[in-house]
């Protein structure tokens, strides 16, 4: 993260906040405030070295590898199975049961990221009137809630009818 950071404050010196702080000073203060939160919670200490046994207890690190630590942050998977998303465009529309449908991506049943859609598990069919409404209306979860429809379950429904037709075959 140290090195991104200062790659970032040499290629976007200007790139600062309202109140004239570079970027780069906001995310080290948050990326320093973690790093203490870990630091100081003694019992993730405890339970890291329950679950990971072979780490290395904090006094054992000295200055040199200290700085080489990284704390990976966790990002969701985003599966891709083409397979599935003709099984699900195969089903009728979830409002109007008509055919064809499309398959659409529940945007918020993962955390966004930058030019990736959810997971293809988190697909359910609409026809292509419906599909446009929902993009076009924008509030997907209200959208859903207007149609009284639980999309996240019935996503997890067809993933898993999709994966026990595709093992029967």
């Amino acid at each position: 993260n140290a090195a991104t950071i200062e790659d970032l404050r040499k290629a976007l010196p200007a790139l600062q906040t309202e109140r004239g702080q570079h970027y780069t000073d906001v995310l080290g203060s948050i990326y320093a405030a973690r790093i203490q939160a870990f630091t100081e919670d003694e019992d993730v200490a405890e339970t890291s070295t329950q679950i990971f046994p072979d780490t290395v207890a904090e006094e054992q690190i000295d200055e040199a590898t200290a700085s080489d630590i990284v704390i990976p942050i966790g990002t969701p998977r985003r599966l891709r199975d083409k397979p599935h998303l003709e099984f699900v465009a195969s089903r009728p529309c979830l409002i109007c049961d008509r055919a064809p449908c499309q398959a659409h991506h529940i945007r918020f049943a993962q955390p966004r990221a930058m030019g990736m859609k959810v997971s293809d598990e988190w697909a359910v069919p609409l026809c292509l009137t419906h599909h446009r409404l929902l993009h076009e209306f924008g509030n997907e979860v209200a959208w859903w809630a207007t149609h009284k429809l639980e999309p996240l379950y019935i996503a997890q429904k067809l993933w898993g009818d999709s994966h026990r037709n595709q093992a029967a075959e």
